[in-house]
């Protein structure tokens, strides 16, 4: 009876260590709004053109045939995420843009409520790593790249140029007509610290007990 005890509790501590480790992963599938790759619905005609392919957990590759002149929403990749206000969280990747230098922007939020935000300025054909700790500062259901053509010229898109000291720009004109690829590799998103099991003593002598 006491060894089951302790198998029990044994057991309760690694499934709470687990939970709150994966927690961020509740909902872990990655989907994409691309605004002119002629799915239903999808007419944005300002909007990149393309396909996302070799969707994982950890990775997947958008095939831009026009990264468009809609701003980076024209082409969206997302999944949904479990991320509590003030805590603290670790976020690692590396991403390239094959054939064009880049700007893509990071976005973790609750629709307005933004707990987090990164800009990238990706260099055509070199990997830009990312590994980063902040702390959410609102609670959020989502995290959203953004890696539609950007020519920092959006109305709608002030608030989020407010967290760059400069004005996002993929080029010239001539740019929105242009093709990449974007390779996002070796993401994850999680707590920033584990949570520390509780020792829990019975009265046999084992080393739970001491």
């Amino acid at each position: 009876m006491k060894f089951m005890k302790k198998i029990g509790v044994i057991a309760l501590s690694l499934a709470l260590v687990i939970s709150m480790n994966t927690s961020v992963f509740a909902k872990a599938s990655w989907h994409d709004y691309i605004g002119f790759d002629g799915k239903p619905g999808h007419t944005w005609y300002e909007a990149a053109d393309g396909k996302v392919v070799g969707i994982a957990k950890n990775k997947w590759t958008a095939k831009l045939k026009t990264i468009g002149w809609g701003g980076v929403w024209g082409a969206q990749i997302f999944q949904d995420v479990n991320i509590t206000k003030g805590r603290k969280y670790r976020i690692k990747f590396k991403m390239k843009s094959t054939d064009i230098n880049k700007w893509v922007v990071i976005k973790i939020a609750n629709k307005n409520k933004i707990a987090y935000v990164k800009w990238i300025h990706l260099k055509k054909g070199k990997y830009t790593k990312i590994n980063e700790t902040f702390v959410a500062k609102k609670n959020a259901s989502k995290i959203i790249f953004g890696i539609g053509g950007e020519f920092g010229d959006r109305d709608d898109e002030k608030e989020i140029y407010d967290y760059l000291n400069k004005s996002p720009s993929d080029g010239d004109g001539d740019a929105a007509g242009k093709s990449t690829k974007i390779l996002l590799r070796k993401y994850s998103l999680k707590p920033a610290t584990k949570v520390k099991s509780s020792k829990t003593y019975c009265r046999c002598g084992c080393p739970y007990c001491k």
